[in-house]
């Protein structure tokens, strides 16, 4: 194996296209608390670039279940939303098409699985192929040329070979009944996972965003948890900008908020993700960083704003600009302004269409004399940027910019500022940080990984040191 397979192992950060993603998977504890269906929380919430697509896929390998059904925009047919409804009005369906999911899915691993077929009884097997073959032949007779069907949204949607959706309410009132009863009797004795992802982009056909429909799915998921109660859990991952729009949906107020996790990494499990990849590629190390390599392993996770992504695709910009250099801390800051670039894409592509100008603001704060400041005095220093920056007075008519309480909970929640705590820096990758930048007191400074696009002249003191004369933007 050669440093070139380490690297193409560094450049795949797309979960979704990566073959040998099982090889170099990190586990790590909110996975372990997700994949537990003994452990309340069920709604796991991810930044752009924390891992929340090998998240999904992680879950559908994880042990602690015996059938796993899987749901995401390619699985589903997307549904055109030429209206939306009050959200108690999806739940019955939602609650219901869940249900079916997890028993297609039962149905499908007992004819693969003897194992699992001998831990049923067969008047339970008698009773799932009687319930899901009376679907069938009703869906039959609506349609002559089945091409396949998906559910969730508002009953089956089918489609024909033409590809035209046409709805069609399968699951009535007495049906819907029966396969929740029967769920419920069947994990007594079996463990079954179903893991949604991204469900914004199962529920539209272009960029609007149905609050009310994606409320039900989470509400009707944690309703069918707790009707079951036992080896059943419904996973649901989303990103926080998609869960601060479902806070004006009334009903969601009331979800637990025991029932969220926040997909985090403490930094070995970080380190992990470089230190399985070498391992893969059958490289030395001390190919890549020289004869001491924690010093930039250090430097990479500190850059690293949301995980995963972030501290690949530094090291991948390091190694293409410069590949007979060892990587360390030092040589890391050749590339601060275009790693910083790309960062700022990732950030700019996820929120600017929801957030105008939001992206910029997370710069703007920190740019002139002073590196860090208090989460109390973002009131004042809105109030100066939109008095000294013509780019923030141009944004002013954004909600952001009228409400600091707001702005301030927008740069935490996107994971947008980093927060010092002593002299060591919490990133939005790490669990505490919702925490630790919620407090007060907090301190906030630019995240390290964004110190290449700031454009002042006076840098801190930390940073000055390992910059030397490299000038900056």
């Amino acid at each position: 194996m050669t440093r070139e397979l380490f690297v193409e192992y560094l450049k795949r950060t797309d979960a979704r296209s990566d073959t040998d993603l099982a090889r170099y998977t990190v586990q790590t504890r909110p996975l372990a608390t997700l994949a537990s269906s003994e452990a309340k929380p069920f709604v796991g919430i991810g930044l752009k670039g924390v891992g929340k697509t090998a998240s999904f896929l992680t879950l559908q390998a994880m042990p602690g279940a015996d059938v796993i059904q899987a749901i995401n925009a390619e699985t589903q047919e997307p549904q055109d939303l030429t209206a939306s409804r009050p959200t108690l009005q999806y739940l019955p369906e939602i609650r219901s098409e869940l249900a079916l999911q997890a028993l297609i899915a039962l149905a499908s691993e007992i004819d693969k699985t003897p194992a699992l077929s001998k831990k049923i009884p067969q008047d339970l097997q008698q009773r799932l192929h009687v319930l899901l073959a009376d679907l069938q032949g009703k869906a039959k007779e609506a349609f002559a040329n089945l091409g396949g069907f998906s559910v969730l949204g508002f009953g089956i949607s089918f489609r024909n070979k033409n590809k035209t959706a046409s709805d069609f309410k399968l699951l009535g009132r007495e049906k819907a009944d029966e396969a929740l009863k029967l769920l419920k009797e069947i994990c007594a004795l079996v463990s079954i996972r179903i893991v949604v992802d991204d469900p914004e982009a199962i529920f539209a056909t272009d960029d609007r965003l149905n609050e009310n429909l994606i409320a039900a799915l989470i509400i009707a998921a944690q309703e069918l948890q707790a009707h079951i109660k036992k080896n059943f859990k419904c996973v649901v991952l989303v990103k926080p900008n998609i869960m601060r729009a479902l806070r004006r949906v009334d009903e969601f107020v009331n979800l637990e908020l025991d029932s969220l996790v926040r997909l985090s990494w403490s930094d070995e499990e970080l380190r992990n993700v470089i230190l399985r990849r070498a391992e893969a590629a059958k490289v030395d190390l001390a190919q890549v960083f020289g004869a001491t390599p924690e010093p930039a392993l250090k430097q990479l996770l500190q850059d690293s704003r949301s995980g995963p992504r972030d501290v690949l695709r530094r090291l991948s910009i390091q190694l293409d600009a410069y590949p007979n250099l060892s990587v360390t801390p030092e040589n890391l800051e050749l590339t601060i302004e275009r790693y910083s670039g790309a960062c700022f894409d990732q950030i700019f592509g996820a929120y600017e269409r929801q957030y105008p100008g939001l992206a910029r603001i997370s710069l703007i704060l920190f740019e002139g004399k002073a590196p860090d400041i208090r989460r109390a005095a973002i009131a004042e220093r809105l109030d100066q940027m939109i008095a000294g920056s013509p780019e923030v007075l141009a944004a002013k008519d954004q909600p952001w910019a009228r409400d600091a309480t707001l702005l301030t909970d927008l740069l935490v929640q996107f994971g947008l500022v980093a927060v010092n705590r002593g002299g060591d820096r919490v990133l939005p990758y790490h669990t505490t940080y919702v925490d630790e930048a919620e407090k007060p007191d907090a301190i906030y400074s630019v995240l390290p990984g964004l110190r290449g696009r700031l454009r002042r002249t006076s840098m801190p003191a930390s940073t000055k040191k390992k910059q030397g004369t490299t000038k900056r933007k």
